[in-house]
């Protein structure tokens, strides 16, 4: 009895474990498609200006984080540049001790791209340009679980159409709804 009991609690830590160490333990990926206008502040008073990855398994949230009540809950937002052209710019998570969101420019077409980079290093942070057809992995903010560890989100998006002079972008964007999950295509 006992070591069915030790044998069970062996396999639901590794399942917890590896829920946050690449793919979903014995998992299918699920994967979240959508398609997001957004505007750089000031530009449209109807559309939002930020994407939310991190509870992509509830849809890929919009935002506002002008607004008090969205102001820490985005990873990418739209912003104009100082030349007047159109960035995505990422969270940074001040003082929070989590790892902010990052962009990694891909070379792959988006439909072909099947995993994001898992490499700290291969992510940019800060303000990022855009142009129609650029193809970026991201990686979500890390945000905490209610096992009380810290997950991170991965998704493609794909610039589809940039308007500088109106201040708005579309994007496509796939988004794997497990924690830690780098897979961006469906199993």
């Amino acid at each position: 009895m006992r070591s069915a009991f030790y044998a069970l609690l062996a396999l639901t830590l590794a399942a917890a474990m590896s829920a946050c160490e690449g793919d979903s333990f014995l998992t299918d990926a699920t994967v979240i498609r959508d398609t997001i206008e957004l505007a750089a502040p000031g530009s449209s008073a109807e559309l939002a200006s930020a994407i939310d990855i991190t509870n992509a398994a509830n849809g890929i949230a919009v935002r506002r984080p002008e607004r008090l009540e969205d102001a820490q809950q985005w990873d990418l937002a739209l912003r104009t540049t100082e030349s007047g052209g159109l960035a995505l710019r990422t969270f940074e998570a001040p003082g929070q001790g989590l790892r902010g969101a990052g962009l990694s420019l891909q070379t792959t077409d988006f439909e072909a791209l099947e995993r994001a980079p898992r490499n700290s290093s291969e992510y940019t942070s800060g303000l990022v340009n855009i142009a129609v057809g650029n193809v970026f992995t991201v990686r979500s903010r890390q945000f905490g679980t209610s096992l009380g560890f810290a997950c991170t989100t991965f998704a493609k998006l794909k610039v589809v159409a940039v308007d500088a002079a109106a201040g708005t972008a579309r994007f496509a964007i796939m988004a794997n709804a497990g924690c830690d999950d780098e897979r961006l295509v469906a199993d």
